[in-house]
């Protein structure tokens, strides 16, 4: 029986990082076509519509493995390889005023190789961002500005373990008026670690080089060693229902829901 043409059946559109009014980046690896198992990959596609492609060539491509995570492909990193964006300037909103969340979901192979995200030198730390690790110090380290070094968890139980699925979001608010929620990370959609050991002034000029993921851009310390499977990057602060909505979606996705908080509103079912 047809039904009256008066009659709306409810939506059930999924929800994804499209909805986002602040996207401005978004690489996912199942996005990825025309490549087969191992092959290099040249180009991960910015899939927000904004054009901010990543590209590499020869020995710096990383890989394209299939069927890795929850059956989709993934974009593996081994020290040496990277992927970057074209235009320096394009990136200054990851460590100027304006605030960021990005959101990574990895897979560390050794976990004293987490450069995930760079747009300047590490050597000399010059105007940019990054995300990386350090076991010494037992630090998630997101460097903004111009050589001013915000520390997050220094706690070495929550460090990310080698061969382990990890969601991690990260969240940079340099105008917050408290000190300590200028800049945090969530791990899996967890609590906010945010014990900030030092802050800085954010720097208004072009970062040192366009972002890069896997490696620094100066070549000046081994890459990443693992994979990524999902990037999504929003220039602003997301708000928390928009932020728990992308941490459901990508958790669902790539088979992480298990590592959500039991309190995460989508912990049994993605939004």
């Amino acid at each position: 029986m047809t039904p009256p043409t008066w009659l709306h059946w409810p939506s059930t559109a999924s929800w994804s990082p499209s909805d986002l009014a602040d996207l401005f980046a978004w690489y996912k690896s199942d996005a990825i076509t025309g490549l087969s198992d191992g092959d290099p990959v040249s180009t991960w596609a910015d899939s927000s519509g904004n054009g901010y492609d990543l590209t590499a060539s020869g020995t710096d491509r990383p890989s394209y493995q299939t069927n890795t995570l929850n059956s989709l492909a993934v974009v593996e990193f081994n020290a040496t390889h990277w992927l970057a964006a074209s235009t320096a300037a394009d990136w200054k909103f990851l460590h100027d005023s304006t605030g960021s969340s990005v959101f990574v979901v990895l897979r560390l192979t050794r976990s004293d190789r987490m450069a995930i995200m760079w747009t300047g030198p590490f050597s000399s730390v010059k105007v940019g961002w990054t995300l990386c690790s350090d076991t010494v110090k037992q630090a998630y380290n997101l460097i903004r500005g111009s050589g001013s070094w915000t520390v997050l968890n220094k706690s070495s139980t929550n460090t990310l373990l080698a061969n382990n699925d990890y969601l991690v979001g990260v969240v940079d608010d340099p105008g917050n008026a408290t000190a300590s929620s200028r800049s945090s990370i969530r791990v899996d959609g967890g609590t906010a670690i945010t014990n900030n050991t030092s802050s800085g002034t954010p720097s208004t000029a072009d970062p040192d080089s366009p972002l890069t993921l896997g490696r620094v851009g100066d070549s000046s310390m081994d890459g990443m060693e693992g994979y990524m499977a999902e990037v999504v990057i929003c220039d602003a602060v997301l708000s928390s229902t928009n932020r728990e909505k992308l941490e459901g979606y990508l958790a669902h996705k790539w088979g992480l829901e298990s590592n959500l908080p039991s309190t995460h509103p989508y912990k049994s079912s993605a939004p």
